[in-house]
This record gives C-alpha cells, structure tokens and sequence, in this order.
C-alpha cells in the first residue's frame, strides 16, 4: 500500500510541475524523507497526508485507495481548519494505517457545510425538504448530454441506481448521507464552472 501511496504522490507532484524537493518543503519533510515516502520504503505520516490533502486539494480517500475522485475541491477553508485540528492529535500515525480516521474528519467537517437550513432544523420535514430542493439542482445539472453518466463516475455508482435516485416518483429511494454530501459538492462544482 505504501508504495501505491507514494505512486500517487508523485502523480499529483508531476501534475502540478513540483520537483520532488518542492513538494518535500511543502510537506514538511526532507528530500530524503520525500523519496523514501514516494518509493514506498516508508510510510507516510497521518499529518503529512492531510498536509498534502489539503495544499495540493486531493482526496483523502483517492490517496489511501486510488478510487473515488482525485480532487477535494469541495471542502472550504473553515472545514480544513477542522480537519487539521483532529489530525494534530495523531501527527505520528501512519497514513496507511489511520487513513480511516482522516477520512471520518473530512467526512464530519463537510457536515458543517450546511446542507440543512438552519431555518427549518428542527421541524419534521427539513432535511427532506433540503433533499428535494438539491435534487432539483441534481436534475437541472445531469439535463446536459453526458452530465448524468460523469456523475455517476464520479460517485462510482451505476447509472441506474443515479437515476432512482433522482427520479421524481412516490418510490424514489434517497442517497445516503454520504453520497447526498458528494452530490452537493459535484453540483456546487458544476455551478462554479458556468
């Protein structure tokens, strides 16, 4: 696993023209450090992860496993702070060992992004309706040729499942917390895009 790691490392160094003693300072670490972490002969730190998560806007969960979306550009400067602040607790810890942990922060610092009005918290059907209104943002985004499949690619979820998701009948099953969260993201993207 650790060599993995540093093999995306180095993909995300390369993407962004660093040379592996730039991307070393930037992560606090010594260019020996760096190119031992990157060839895999030692592990990477769980502060050094989140570190480069967070400076160069990568996915935590992309880092550990190479699945899901490479970008955490999603996540604002408040939630990092969170983040960090949990991580700091266990500096030492091996990112291939505790990667769990610093995907959990993210996960509980992207909840502080309000996906429920505050207005409504508290009364039966808020988040319900909060659901509904981000669906109808969903809908109004995938209605461009193609939109709908790089969605659901981006979710890594089938195209069918996306689509029960979204339809409008009485049946339509809703996401889970995690993915109405990665939803959002996609469709603030997508709203920043234009």
């Amino acid at each position: 696993m650790d060599r993995l790691i540093g093999v995306r490392l180095i993909y995300i160094r390369r993407a962004e023209d660093l040379s592996q003693k730039k991307m070393a300072d930037a992560l606090g670490l010594t260019l020996a450090q760096m190119a031992n972490v990157e060839s895999g002969r030692v592990s990477l730190r769980l502060f050094n992860a989140w570190t480069f998560c967070w400076k160069f806007m990568v996915n935590p969960y992309w880092l550990a496993t190479g699945m899901g979306s490479v970008s955490l550009d999603w996540l604002p400067k408040e939630e990092c702070l969170l983040v960090e602040k949990f991580i700091r607790k266990k500096p030492e810890a091996l990112f291939r060992d505790t990667y769990d942990v610093l995907i959990q922060a993210v996960v509980e610092a992207s909840h502080k992004i309000d996906l429920t009005n505050k207005t409504t918290y508290g009364k039966k059907d808020g988040v319900k309706n909060q659901w509904q209104k981000l669906k109808r943002k969903i809908q109004k985004a995938v209605s461009k040729p193609g939109s709908k499949s790089t969605l659901a690619k981006f979710l890594g979820v089938d195209l069918t499942q996306l689509s029960k998701w979204l339809t409008d009948s009485k049946a339509a099953r809703e996401p889970g917390a995690e993915y109405t969260l990665q939803m959002l993201h996609w469709v603030e993207h997508q709203e920043r895009q234009k």
